[in-house]
């Protein structure tokens, strides 16, 4: 059952991310006719987590965090999802085009238990809008 109170998730959210040569974030708008979270140039220099990097690729994102209220990612999944299956035609004419796509997720533990999980129909999805889906996932943080 999916549920916004996932007891072993003290936060997540779920990313399309679209990364392409010679595509700029612009263009990639215009192709699916969806406003991105966040995008950014070629050449650019993005500082991480795990330091700083520079971009030899366009990026565009759309993110459920902030508009998704649930720690269930299965809720962040179905949001994104939604906004992209009417769209995969344009979603593979821009892979055509040289660009990458893939779903990547967020999931941080409240406790060190449990996980993130998927059900039947998203696996189906996935499969269908030919996404790969990856999780960076956090323990509990020790103090």
């Amino acid at each position: 059952m999916y549920g916004p109170a996932y007891p072993t998730c003290s936060r997540t959210f779920a990313t399309l991310r679209i990364l392409a040569a010679d595509l700029t974030p612009q263009q990639i708008t215009t192709a699916l006719r969806l406003q991105p979270s966040g995008s950014h140039g070629r050449g650019e220099r993005r500082t991480l987590r795990s330091g700083g990097k520079t971009e030899n690729r366009y990026g565009w994102f759309l993110s459920s965090e902030g508009r998704v209220e649930s720690l269930d990612n299965r809720d962040h999944l179905d949001w994104l999802m939604g906004q992209v299956m009417s769209r995969r035609t344009d979603l593979d004419a821009l892979r055509q085009q040289g660009a990458a796509a893939d779903i990547f997720c967020y999931w941080e533990s409240s406790n060190g238990q449990g996980g993130p999980a998927l059900s039947p129909p998203q696996m189906s999805t996935l499969v269908e809008l030919g996404l790969e889906l990856s999780y960076d996932i956090y323990g509990v943080k020790v103090k």
